[in-house]
C-alpha cells in the first residue's frame, strides 16, 4: 500500500486519529479531499470523504471516524 500512503499500516490504525485538511473535503460525500495525518512519527497524505452536511476547508482539523474502501471517513473538530 505504500503508493497509496498508507505505508503498511493498517487501515485500524488510522481510527481515532486526527490531522488536518490538504484538499478541502467537500460535503456529504459528495466527493473527495485529502488530509494530513501523523502517524508513527511520519506524516501520511490521505484520501478522505465526510458525511458533514458541511464542507470541511484546508487547514481545519479532523478526525478519523472510520474507514471505507481506503477512504477516511472524517468529522471536523
Amino acid at each position: 500500500h505504500q503508493e497509496r500512503g498508507w505505508a503498511g499500516a493498517g487501515y485500524h490504525e488510522y481510527i481515532t486519529k486526527t490531522g488536518e485538511v490538504y484538499l478541502k473535503i467537500p460535503a456529504q460525500n459528495l466527493g473527495k479531499g485529502k488530509v494530513l495525518i501523523s502517524l508513527k512519527g511520519t506524516n501520511h497524505e490521505l484520501y478522505a470523504i465526510t458525511n458533514s452536511s458541511t464542507e470541511i476547508l484546508s487547514g481545519e482539523l479532523i478526525k478519523v471516524v472510520d474507514i471505507k474502501d481506503e477512504i477516511l471517513i472524517v468529522e471536523k473538530i
